[in-house]
């Protein structure tokens, strides 16, 4: 039975993404097993290349020089982005 994430998937795929750069979690999962389920880039699907943080993820797929790039990362709690960090300036 295909899924939301299956079909997701495949839209990648034929967009011509071989590599995703994420962090995994909770609202992930069925998309991080639909990417395992498709037996990675060598047999036609996708990799999934777990990173450190979501930044990371922005890094490694913006050094890919295709247009097919895609970072994925997961929302946690009292997440914000990185520059709406409040500094003091002392």
């Amino acid at each position: 039975m295909s899924t939301v994430a299956d079909s997701l998937l495949e839209v990648l795929v034929h967009a011509g993404v071989r590599r995703i750069y994420g962090v995994v979690g909770d609202s992930l999962n069925s998309f991080s097993d639909a990417v395992r389920r498709s037996g990675g880039a060598a047999a036609g699907g996708v990799d999934w290349v777990h990173v450190h943080n979501e930044e990371g993820a922005a890094f490694a797929a913006s050094a890919i020089p295709t247009s097919s790039r895609v970072s994925w990362t997961r929302s946690g709690p009292a997440r914000r982005p990185a520059g709406s960090r409040s500094h003091s300036g002392r």
